[in-house]
This record gives C-alpha cells, structure tokens and sequence, in this order.
C-alpha cells in the first residue's frame, strides 16, 4: 500500500485513492464526451492524460472495435490505471505510457483518429498548455477529431482573481486552477487554430444537462465502478487517507466564495 507521505498535491491524493471521473459533471460529461469521440472499429484513439483510467474503460468499454492508448505523467496514476484495466479485463486494448512532462509522445505523425482529454490541458502552466496542443495536433491525422471537456475561466474573470486564484490553488493542492496564459474562450479556439485544429463545436456543460450520451454495457464498467468504490472505501476509513480529505473539502468549500468563475465545456474540432 501506498504511504500518505507520498501525496505531493492533491492529484497524487486523488491516484492513491483510484479516483474516477475528475471534471465538471463527472461521469455524465464522459458520457457525453463518448458521443463525441464515437469511436469506430479499427480506429486508434488517445486519451491524453488518462488519470486513474476510468475514462479509458469507459469509452473501451463502449467501442470494442477501437484500439486504446493513453499518456500521462503520472507514475502513480500509470500503476492505478494498469491495475483498474486489467481488473476490467481490458488492459489487452488500451496501451498506457508513462511520459515525461515536456517530451515529445512516442507516437509518430498523424499516428491517431481521435484524441480526447478531460481536466488536463486546462491545468498546464504557461505555455506548457501550448506545447500540449501542439502535440496533440501533430498525433492527429489529417481530418482526424480532437474532443475535450475542459474547465476554463469565465469572461467575467478578471486577470487578478486568475492569477490570485491560481496562486492559492499551488498553496492548497500543489496545481493551478486552470491557465492564466490562455484563459478564455477565445484563447483557446484561437490557440487551437494555431495549431490546425479548426472548432467545430463548443458548449457549457451546463446547457447539457438533459443531453443523452454513451453509456457502456457488460461487465467493464461495473468492475470499473467496484475499482473507482474500493478507493473511496479506503479514503473514509483509513485515519491517513480521511485526514487528507477532510483537509482538502474545507479548503474547497472556502475556495470559491459562492461566485461562479469558471464553467466546464465541451469541444471539439477537427485537424486541417
């Protein structure tokens, strides 16, 4: 078992405790997400920066024709995501790699149909976030779809409530709340076409509530569910792993001060 004394951010906290679906709407957005990507037989898709894996089961789970892979930076979140594959069953489809920040993937040119991402690119520093997209567009094939569901800063945030709340957010949970660099929405399409790929679609999360996505069937998800339970059991009765938790939800429960700063969005676009 891992030791607490490991956790360096909040990040590590949520990797030794498997946690699934981190991002706006959780497992409903990924429903959505899935619709989007709508994976097809033969197809290589990418999540950059899988996480504990949840996402990477889910859409694995729901196009068993597609061929998975997934990269992050994570050592701990590679080990959680390796150990919920295969207790799925489906480690024999998704191919994960551990990587290091800042280096160029192990995939060549216009190697992937698809690539997706939830709650990654948007905490890149700086122009870190810029040198991801720029990844990822080179890993697209000409036509190919990127999908995202990303939290990004509202027009209504100004650049100091950004900067003072990022700075905040590294003191707390050892990460940003999102870029300053690129803040708004039309940073991000803007820094998008930059790189190729032209948005085709963009929504609020919020506007999505009673949109219907792809949920997967058989077995994988609820193993995937059993995986996601075990860790959360672990965080409530574990004196170690609870301390932890309870630290992090008074920190997030005084963070925000009742104003609405950031939304989660869906995109999605396609390489030119």
């Amino acid at each position: 078992m891992q030791n607490p004394s490991d956790i360096s951010d909040i990040l590590d906290f949520y990797a030794q405790t498997n946690t699934a679906y981190l991002h706006a709407r959780g497992a409903h957005a990924t429903r959505l997400l899935a619709k989007k990507v709508a994976g097809r037989p033969g197809e290589k898709i990418l999540e950059f920066g899988f996480g504990t894996g949840s996402t990477t089961a889910h859409l694995a789970a729901a196009f068993p024709g597609a061929d998975f892979y997934g990269v992050d930076v994570s050592a701990q979140m590679y080990q959680k995501a390796q150990s919920r594959l295969r207790f799925c069953g489906l480690a024999h489809r998704c191919r994960l790699f551990w990587v290091r920040p800042g280096e160029r993937l192990p995939f060549d040119d216009g190697f992937f149909d698809t690539v997706f991402v939830e709650s990654v690119l948007a905490m890149q520093p700086g122009e870190t976030l810029a040198f991801a997209v720029a990844e990822i567009s080179r890993l697209l094939k000409p036509g190919g779809k990127f999908v995202a569901n990303e939290t990004i800063w509202l027009d209504s945030a100004t650049p100091a409530e950004i900067e003072q709340f990022n700075r905040a957010c590294v003191e707390k949970f050892g990460v940003i709340q999102a870029n300053g660099r690129y803040p708004y929405r039309s940073h991000w399409i803007d820094l998008l076409e930059k790189h190729q790929i032209r948005t085709d679609s963009w929504h609020s999360l919020d506007e999505l509530d009673q949109e219907q996505g792809i949920a997967p069937h058989g077995w994988a998800p609820r193993l995937s569910a059993l995986f996601t339970f075990w860790g959360r059991l672990k965080a409530k009765l574990l004196p170690r792993y609870r301390n932890i938790q309870l630290r992090y939800d008074r920190e997030e429960a005084v963070f925000y001060g009742g104003k609405k700063y950031m939304a989660g969005i869906l995109m999605s676009g396609v390489k030119v």
